[in-house]
């Protein structure tokens, strides 16, 4: 069966001021991959990431997910659209400093109208998946680096997304916690078939991806 494209970007052109960040950047990802974009700071790499999450947009090209323009959408559309269908995690985890490690993972799944039992249950499944079980009352400061970022992992999949974005997701974590990152990427990619694009300067992400996209001044270094 041939796989299905997830992500087409086309001509996309950004530029901050006079600088230009992104230069006519052409992509495809398939449905089942785990990708990575690499390229020395400054390449655009992130400002890539972020106009594919529509959480900024482009001068000029398309970005296609799942055959939605998604930059055709309206803000609320596009807001809608990224919580139920992608999910994302950040260097920095970005959870809620007064919420257990459980209610981080289910906030998400309560913003898209599922009930708060519900939720929480799907949260402790999935923080069990991945080996959080006995830490889901935690509050973030209770929690390593690694433990962090486990639980940003299952706040992103709470939603069953089509597609996982992540910005340097290992960025702070030493090579330990790094390989356990990529480890849970792996087993997600082979056991559920979830899709991954990841942003990272890490030479261990290789292990667990099955291509590498180069960035380098705005333009697909092949």
């Amino acid at each position: 069966m041939e796989a299905k494209t997830l992500i087409k970007v086309e001509d996309l052109h950004k530029s901050f001021g006079k600088l230009e960040i992104l230069k006519g950047i052409d992509m495809e990802v398939q449905e089942g991959e785990i990708v990575a974009i690499v390229g020395a700071s400054g390449a655009g790499k992130t400002t890539l990431l972020q106009i594919i999450g529509t959480l900024d947009k482009p001068d000029r090209g398309s970005v296609e997910i799942n055959g939605v323009k998604v930059h055709q959408l309206s803000r609320d559309e596009q807001s809608d659209f990224r919580n139920r269908q992608m999910g994302f995690v950040f260097q920095s985890h970005q959870l809620l400093p007064e919420f257990t490690a459980v209610e981080n993972v289910a906030i998400p799944s309560m913003i898209a109208g599922v009930s708060k039992k519900a939720s929480l249950a799907k949260a402790r499944e999935i923080l069990d998946k991945l080996g959080m079980s006995h830490r889901l009352e935690h509050r973030p400061a209770k929690l390593s680096g690694g433990e962090k970022q486990r639980v940003a992992v299952a706040r992103a999949l709470i939603n069953d997304p089509l597609l996982i974005l992540a910005d340097e997701p290992t960025g702070a974590l030493d090579s330990d916690n790094r390989r356990e990152l990529h480890a849970i990427f792996h087993q997600l990619n082979e056991e559920e078939g979830q899709t991954f694009l990841i942003v990272s300067h890490d030479p261990q992400i290789s292990a667990v991806t099955h291509r590498t996209i180069k960035l380098e001044d705005g333009i697909i270094k092949e």
